[in-house]
């Protein structure tokens, strides 16, 4: 009995710091509300905007929580593989304008990602105008502007790295 509830004490233990380290900051939200209203912009309309997310986002607020969230974690991913990136400098000044500038490198390679959502959103919109071939490659549901989206975004993506 005192070896389970050890066990579920270290497992409580090791959880919940891993999820207040991700805690969104201000600029977090902000940087996450900018890009919200640029898709939602991009997309025209209420219905369209609400159907970018994956899943469904519940209202502009759900976007923005969301996108936060993505924010932190991209910028915690970013800050490790900057100090990763820069481990072979020595401790100090030198070390942490290393850390620095590969975190804003690292950060900026993100966003540029999150930008090509927006112009697929705004791609898929100049696509809608066709009904007949819009409905045909992604359906008549309401996440058929989803749809569109995401297989863009992703196609993009690909030409982007290869």
């Amino acid at each position: 009995m005192r070896k389970t509830g050890f066990a579920v004490v270290m497992a409580a233990m090791l959880i919940v710091p891993s999820a207040a380290m991700a805690a969104p900051t201000k600029a977090d939200t902000k940087a996450a509300s900018k890009q919200c209203h640029d898709e939602r912009t991009a997309a025209g309309t209420k219905a369209n905007f609400l159907a970018v997310g994956d899943p469904d986002y519940k209202n502009f607020g759900d976007c923005v929580k969301r996108g936060a969230k993505e924010e932190a974690a991209e910028r915690k991913a970013a800050r490790q593989a900057a100090r990763e990136a820069c481990a072979s400098e020595p401790k100090g000044k030198a070390r942490a304008a290393c850390v620095k500038a590969a975190t804003k490198a690292a950060k900026a390679e993100a966003d540029a990602e999150d930008k090509e959502k927006v112009n697929a959103a705004k791609s898929c919109r100049e696509e809608q105008k066709d009904a007949a071939a819009f409905s045909a490659a992604y359906g008549t549901g309401k996440n058929a502007f989803g749809k569109c989206v995401s297989k863009t975004a992703d196609a993009k993506n690909d030409e982007a790295q290869a």
